[in-house]
């Protein structure tokens, strides 16, 4: 870091405590930043990082750099405790245990410790108890497996004695048999002592692992009673344990109440001082009061004044609305010139398409005239089997009167009335469509306004909710903060005031001395035209003669020299002021010119969004009449004369069309 990086922490580290209200200790020595940038001394950043210890427990996150200081070892969390209560030493013991509080047991040199270490030893005697519970389980399971060893022993001894037994019976029961491998009385006994001896000691061995086997039964009891009880203890302390949490949370609450109480009073001793203050705002107030009745009165006085001079402003205004209206007339004319011409175009076009179809259909007619010619030209290319059509021709031409082509002529027209009616509907529907376009797009911007506001007004009434607990403070914070506000416009309603007569009486002073110039000038220019035109009228008088009495009147020429001049003057002047009037005059006819040229592209752009609009709208409409044909096979007599066809004609209905042809004619 660079020292004046460190220089500016250092004084930002050192704005916190004020902010806070707890300052620092008087003992505490401040580092130097030219030592830590120069040679690096240790004690120095130490300083330093004390002090940023102590902004970190002062600041709004503090619970977190609590835990974190709390996840290090003991001995650190002892050495930070102890610089942050050196740095805040001044702060008296109520900072302190504060600060103490919110660390955890582990820091606090008092009972908890006892609590803590008794539960330290009560959790190392339960580990033990628990070794040692396993452990006679182990040897338990031991001796049990030796017990079912020494009785499965058992079962083969007894079960060898009973085969024994059951030999000797036999053997005596056989009397006959003749014993020769006992016969000494003393080996068997002999064997039956041993056997006997071993059952006794195996008896002995049972009894002594059993009573082992009890004692430890009788101690798995007593470790379980030890440890029924250790829990119970444990359960106890925890729940004093939370008690205690509880109670220091309590306290920690009721302590940051006293902060927030200590704040709200001395934000309520300022607020005193303010009022104290208002006392002579108030009087300043009434001075400016004072001084506001006086402005009034110089203000009417020059209201007065200026109603004399808006007698010609009124006069302008006239001669303006005058111009203005007979601008709007004159962009009134130019539309209804735009609108005719449009018009025009419009019917220029459908005289045109008039004129194609008439020209297709005299084409048809032609057409079919020479297929006719053509058929009749063929008499002998009728064969037995195109008899019966010609017949059948025969008779409809026969059964075809000029009545049928009246009644089909006036269908054609109906159905042409019929169609006109349509095409003004969906003009009208047209029109109507753009109309409820416009009125959509006016209310959809009328909703975006009403939404904004909402969302304005819920934004304020957002700021404005308060939580209950402070609302007894903030009352009359926001009674104070009303009644400055109020002064506050009050003042700058006055100093704007008084701008406005400053300003106003400026423009006065310089109208009247506009006024005074304007006037002497006047006068003076007067005055010299006068005395122009005596000088010059004995001049006149005397030039008509000859060159012979110039010499006469030097004196009078020499002072009309003078005259010249202010004339030259006053014909520069005018020469000036037609300058700028056709200055003025080529402005207004550019900006004519370019209102012109806007207004024309306008027209031409509405023309051929027009053009393109019918173009479209005929298309469709061919389009939906070829696909009605293509549909309907037999569709109305003018849609059929409409369509050009490729196709064979057939003779009834050449004779069909010639005759409807002259029909049209006539």
């Amino acid at each position: 870091m660079e020292i004046k990086n460190q220089k500016r922490c250092q004084s930002r580290q050192l704005e916190t405590p004020d902010v806070l209200s707890q300052p620092l200790s008087p003992m505490f020595a401040l580092p130097d930043a030219n030592l830590i940038g120069r040679d690096c001394n240790y004690s120095e950043i130490g300083r330093l990082l004390q002090l940023v210890l102590g902004c970190a427990v002062n600041c709004e996150n503090k619970q977190e750099h609590i835990e974190v200081i709390m996840r290090l070892e003991e001995d650190v969390q002892h050495g930070v405790m102890q610089a942050i209560q050196e740095l805040m030493m001044s702060g008296g013991r109520e900072r302190e245990g504060s600060i103490s509080m919110t660390f955890p047991d582990s820091l606090n040199v008092e009972q908890p410790s006892v609590v803590k270490e008794q539960l330290r030893r009560v959790q190392d005697e339960l580990m033990a108890a628990n070794e040692a519970k396993e452990l006679a389980i182990q040897k338990c399971f031991e001796l049990e497996k030796a017990l079912s060893i020494l009785r499965e022993e058992k079962e083969s001894l007894a079960s060898e004695n009973d085969r024994l037994i059951q030999n000797l019976n036999e053997n005596r029961r056989s009397g006959n048999r003749a014993i020769d491998d006992i016969t000494d009385e003393s080996l068997r006994d002999r064997h039956l002592s041993k056997l006997q001896a071993r059952i006794d000691t195996l008896q002995e061995d049972l009894i002594k692992i059993e009573t082992i086997k009890d004692e430890y039964r009788v101690k798995i009891e007593l470790l379980e009673k030890e440890l029924m009880e250790t829990r119970l203890e444990n359960e106890e302390l925890q729940r004093k344990a939370k008690e205690a949490r509880h109670l220091k949370d309590e306290l920690d609450i009721h302590k940051h109440l006293s902060d927030k109480a200590e704040k709200y009073e001395q934000t309520i001793e300022t607020y005193k001082k303010k009022l104290e203050e208002m006392a002579d705002v108030k009087r300043q107030l009434k001075l400016l009061q004072e001084k506001n009745k006086e402005q009034l009165k110089s203000n009417l006085e020059l209201e007065e004044e200026k109603k004399k001079s808006s007698n010609l402003k009124a006069q302008l205004d006239v001669y303006k609305k005058q111009l203005q209206d007979l601008q709007e007339q004159l962009v009134e004319h130019r539309h209804r010139a735009d609108k005719i011409e449009f018009e025009f175009r419009r019917l220029e076009e459908k005289h045109d398409l008039l004129v194609q179809e008439t020209e297709r259909i005299k084409r048809e007619k032609v057409q079919l005239k020479l297929e006719l010619d053509e058929t009749r030209k063929r008499p002998s290319s009728f064969t037995e089997d195109s008899m019966p059509a010609i017949a059948t021709e025969m008779c409809l031409n026969n059964e075809i009167m000029p009545q049928d082509f009246k009644e089909s002529y006036n269908r054609v027209q109906q159905e042409n009335i019929i169609l006109r009616n349509r095409l003004e509907e969906k003009q009208s529907e047209a029109n109507l469509i753009e109309q409820l376009k416009m009125k959509i797009n006016e209310l959809e911007i009328e909703n975006k306004l009403a939404n904004k506001r909402a969302d304005h007004l819920q934004i304020q009434l957002d700021n404005i909710h308060l939580p209950p607990s402070e609302e007894a403070h903030t009352n009359r914070v926001i009674e104070l903060q009303d009644a400055i506000k109020q002064i506050e416009t009050l003042t700058l309603q006055l100093k704007e005031a008084e701008e406005k007569i400053a300003h106003l009486e400026m423009d006065a002073l310089k109208k009247n001395e506009e006024m005074s110039e304007m006037g002497a000038k006047y006068k003076k220019y007067v005055s010299k035209a006068k005395q122009a035109v005596k000088a010059l009228e004995p001049i006149s008088l005397q030039g008509s003669p000859g060159v012979s009495s110039v010499p006469f009147v030097s004196a009078p020429l020499g002072t009309s020299i003078d005259y010249s001049e202010d004339i030259e003057v006053l014909k520069s002047l005018l020469q000036e002021k037609d300058r700028i009037i056709n200055e003025l005059e080529e402005e207004a006819e550019k900006s004519r010119a370019l209102m012109e040229m806007e207004e024309r592209l306008i027209t031409v752009a509405v023309h051929n969004l027009a053009g393109s609009l019918q173009r479209r709208s005929a298309g469709e409409r061919i389009s939906s009449r070829s696909a009605s044909m293509s549909q309907t096979n037999s569709g109305s007599f003018l849609s059929r004369q409409r369509l050009a066809t490729t196709r064979r004609f057939n003779t009834s209905a050449i004779s069909q069309k010639m005759l409807g042809d002259g029909l049209r004619h006539s």
